[in-house]
């Protein structure tokens, strides 16, 4: 079964309740493009009240927004950010943040993995929408399942036959964030989700 990532939390309350409910990751935004983007305290204050078996990742979303400061402040297991158009640039951000001891999730989208990404030693996190077709989703042979996740905020049956084929190590979502000004959780809709998910 793959573990589940909740992408986008914005209040240390949800966090809680995510990780009471046994989700894996906990994604927390600060990209400025993002409307989920939270300041470094909150993001501080949900990776200090989450459990040791839920791991806190902090996504940038473009890899020029990376902060150290803000990295060594908030101290994730995991740095996300989409694969930088610059082959170099990304061989520094990966020599410094792993020198650090971070976790690395590269972000990218159907039919952008190239056989640049066969020696990384970090994690792919593909993201679809629903306009993708099964046929559209491959992983080539040299990313192991356990390097491999999906971003998606799919209809749960779909999920579930993706995860078959696929079988990735985490499934992430970030709709599950209700759509309303205070965008909090749909905890029915998360209950469900993860129960059907352990069952895989």
């Amino acid at each position: 079964m793959p573990a589940v990532d909740i992408c986008g939390i914005t209040s240390t309350e949800d966090a809680k309740w995510a990780a009471i409910h046994g989700v894996e990751y906990v994604t927390v935004y600060r990209d400025p493009e993002s409307a989920r983007t939270i300041s470094v305290s909150r993001a501080e204050e949900i990776r200090h009240l989450l459990p040791d078996y839920s791991e806190v990742s902090l996504d940038f979303g473009s890899a020029e927004n990376i902060n150290l400061k803000e990295l060594d402040k908030i101290a994730p297991s995991i740095v996300k950010f989409y694969m930088p158009e610059d082959h170099s640039e990304f061989e520094n951000i990966k020599e410094l943040l792993e020198g650090k001891n971070y976790k690395l999730v590269i972000k990218i989208r159907p039919g952008s993995i190239s056989s640049y990404m066969e020696g990384f030693s970090g994690m792919i996190q593909l993201e679809l929408d629903e306009n993708v077709q099964d046929e559209e989703i491959s992983v080539p042979e040299y990313i192991n399942n356990e390097k491999f996740m999906i971003l998606g905020d799919l209809p749960l049956e779909r999920i579930k036959k993706l995860c078959g084929i696929t079988q990735p190590h985490a499934w992430c979502l970030e709709n599950i964030i209700s759509s309303a000004s205070s965008r909090r959780i749909d905890y029915s809709k998360m209950k469900k989700f993860i129960r059907e998910i352990t069952l895989l």
